[in-house]
């Protein structure tokens, strides 16, 4: 019996060695459940790779061959989200980027590519990255705006100088720029149009922007939401809360059948089209990600772990439904409608015809 035991235990290590020797020539890499627990922010590029990015770096997994194929390994350790280009490049920033010393990384002919103050990238936090229909990149900055140019591999300077938060794109090709401090700045045909409380905004620091479905555009404050409907502004101070010192949205999300949720610093409110309905728990006072899936159901991705909306109420996932723990989680989905979620006790798939999540990847 115990040379039973030794013979399957040097088996076992054999084939561990080749496995991973193999995987090495293969230009891959494993991953060990240590660095699968460290893993905080995923991104999707194309048609079947997953990002992941953790304490041990930013690695690309093909989901398909289930193995590594990026084998360049760095540590930003601010990094809080992917972007991916309309071409298929991949960004990485963060708010906490610069602390670090780095700036944006652009992953491009297989190699990542630091564009910071070298780049023309003034040394400041990245709170967001948006593509315009024009093809262009926009990082807005404490620092400013910056729109990156391809063929230099620059960033330049914008007309708008001020430290900003985000930028989106109206149905109209507007350019709305929600600045840090001072109200919005909307850019149309060459000309400049500037709104900020004196005009019916609810507050002067923006922290979101979203052009809804029906082509009015929502903004999320340091004091409340307000909401452009083409001719004017209407203003939430607190969207249904009990009178918070100061109700921060931090995000909007529009699903498809039009319903408007906000992420505050109080829970998740919904927009039913006349007032909003708020719901409130410790575990969303911090929000990672709103996501719709291909079904239609909605998601969110918190400090608390993960939640579905379901019908009218909301289902917590937790060890019953295949996690490990009820931790912080963020989600991503493929392009195959699969998801993907993020938590403290690694990664994990989402099996849609068993409603669990197992362990991701599945070996």
């Amino acid at each position: 019996m115990k040379d039973a035991v030794v013979k399957r235990a040097v088996l076992t290590a054999t084939f561990v060695v080749i496995a991973a020797f193999s995987c090495l020539l293969a230009g891959c890499k494993l991953l060990t459940a240590w660095q699968l627990k460290s893993v905080r922010v995923l991104g999707w590029e194309e048609d079947r790779y997953l990002w992941m990015a953790g304490n041990v770096g930013v690695v690309r997994w093909d989901v398909n061959q289930q193995v590594i194929i990026e084998r360049t390994f760095f540590r930003p350790d601010g990094i809080d989200q992917f972007f991916v280009s309309k071409e298929g490049h991949v960004w990485a920033y963060g708010e906490r980027f610069w602390a670090y010393g780095n700036g944006v990384w652009l992953f491009e002919s297989e190699k990542w590519i630091e564009t910071g103050e070298t780049s023309g990238l003034r040394r400041g936090r990245i709170y967001d990255m948006v593509q315009t229909n024009d093809g262009i990149i926009w990082a807005a900055t404490s620092l400013g705006f910056r729109s990156w140019n391809k063929e230099t591999q620059l960033w330049e300077p914008t007309l708008i100088d001020q430290p900003g938060r985000t930028l989106v794109q109206g149905p109209d090709d507007s350019l709305w720029f929600g600045l840090a401090e001072d109200g919005i700045l909307q850019l149309q045909s060459g000309e400049l149009t500037h709104w900020t409380v004196a005009d019916g905004l609810i507050d002067n620091e923006i922290r979101s922007l979203l052009v809804a479905s029906d082509d009015s555009i929502w903004v999320g404050t340091s004091r409340g939401a307000s909401h452009w409907d083409g001719n004017r502004w209407q203003g939430w101070e607190h969207l249904g809360y009990p009178d918070p010192d100061g109700l921060v949205v931090y995000k909007f999300y529009e699903t498809s059948d039009g319903t408007i949720w906000a992420a505050t610093s109080e829970g998740v409110a919904r927009w039913d089209g006349k007032e909003w309905i708020t719901y409130w728990s410790m575990h969303w006072r911090t929000i990672y990600t709103f996501l719709e899936a291909d079904d239609g159901t909605f998601w969110v991705g918190c400090v608390g772990g993960l939640f579905r909306w379901i019908g009218d109420a909301w289902h917590e996932y937790t060890t019953t439904e295949g996690l490990s723990d009820n931790s912080w989680s963020r989600l991503v989905k493929g392009t195959n409608g699969t998801l993907y979620a993020s938590t403290k006790g690694g990664i994990y798939q989402y099996i849609a015809e068993l409603d669990r999540w197992q362990p991701f990847p599945n070996k």
